[in-house]
């Protein structure tokens, strides 16, 4: 009884709130026929200004656009096996492609981070395993600050 009162709310705040699925793009999960086809060519857009930065050897880049946040997943990177230092540098110029973008697309004028996350994933396996994870929130500039903790 008590599941089914949690749900009964869930389901009332999506539909006064409103729910939407997140916006993916190369390989990751979404509702392809909710997401606006405007949304997923800007996300493409962004898609190809970091695949232009970032390093050439992954195996796959994704990028997802959710919550006025950029989430890159960037895997079998050979910077996994380098330092956090050279993931770091790129994941700043990742982060700062993604900020010029932004700035030029009223689409994504509510962007407040971008999160960068280099994983391994064995040929064949479902599971990935984390190497590094980068965060960035908006400055005042509109520019992306590295984000320490």
């Amino acid at each position: 009884m008590r599941i089914a009162l949690v749900v009964a709310g869930l389901v009332l705040s999506c539909i006064v709130v409103g729910c939407s699925p997140p916006t993916a793009v190369d390989g990751a999960t979404s509702s392809a026929g909710s997401a606006s086809a405007s949304t997923s060519a800007a996300v493409n857009a962004v898609k190809a200004r970091i695949v232009g930065v970032a390093s050439p050897t992954a195996s796959a880049v994704i990028v997802t656009w959710e919550n006025s946040q950029f989430s890159v997943l960037i895997e079998n990177s050979a910077l996994n096996t380098s330092t956090h230092s050279a993931r770091n540098s790129e994941a700043v110029t990742i982060a700062k492609a993604i900020a010029a973008a932004a700035l030029n697309d009223p689409e994504f004028a509510g962007l407040l981070g971008v999160h960068v996350e280099y994983v391994a994933r064995q040929a064949g396996a479902s599971k990935q395993r984390i190497v590094d994870s980068i965060d960035f929130r908006k400055d005042s500039s509109g520019g992306m600050a590295l984000h320490t903790t």
